[in-house]
């Protein structure tokens, strides 16, 4: 018998959120990518360079095109959901370092029994820790990547990325 079968703890959760939150993620920076690149339109020979080496991620971060974004939406005043991108590229990275079966903790479940459960602890953009179940993490992912997506497929469309 393995010990956490003796102690009745909960095996590490299956991998299945963590994949939505990678392929969704890369989704959001690939929107943002299209919308720098439409943005700045670069003259056609210089098309490949800007797209395979100044958009590349290991140059502009996922952080950095959000800034990048950001700042474009604000030319052009358009309303970004600001919050929700905030908030993938937050959840984002807890999932991106925190193990599958990282912080095991004991609570109280609703009808008084023992439950264990896994918990994120989250460094918010503004410096702030918190500390959240995993599939509440996961639920909040979804519902800010929804919302951030369309954001950015409007802005892309106002940049001249027709994506609708």
């Amino acid at each position: 018998m393995e010990i956490n079968d003796a102690l009745h703890l909960p095996d590490p959760p299956p991998t299945p959120d963590l994949v939505v939150v990678i392929d969704r993620s890369a989704n959001i920076e690939k929107l943002m990518t299209r919308i720098i690149f439409s943005y700045c339109s670069p003259r056609r020979d210089a098309r490949p360079f800007m797209w395979n080496i100044v958009l590349d991620s290991s140059v502009m971060t996922l952080g950095a095109k959000a800034k990048v974004v950001m700042a474009i939406a604000q030319e052009l005043n358009f309303k970004l959901e600001k919050d929700a991108l905030h908030r993938v590229l937050d959840l984002r990275n807890a999932y991106a370092h925190h193990a599958t079966d990282a912080n095991l903790n004991m609570g109280m479940g609703p009808a008084g029994e023992t439950e264990f459960f896994y918990e994120f602890w989250i460094l918010r953009s503004s410096g702030k820790l918190e500390k959240k179940k995993r599939q509440q993490a996961f639920e909040e992912f979804n519902k800010a990547y929804a919302s951030a997506q369309q954001s950015l497929v409007r802005l892309a469309n106002l940049t001249g990325d027709f994506l609708s």
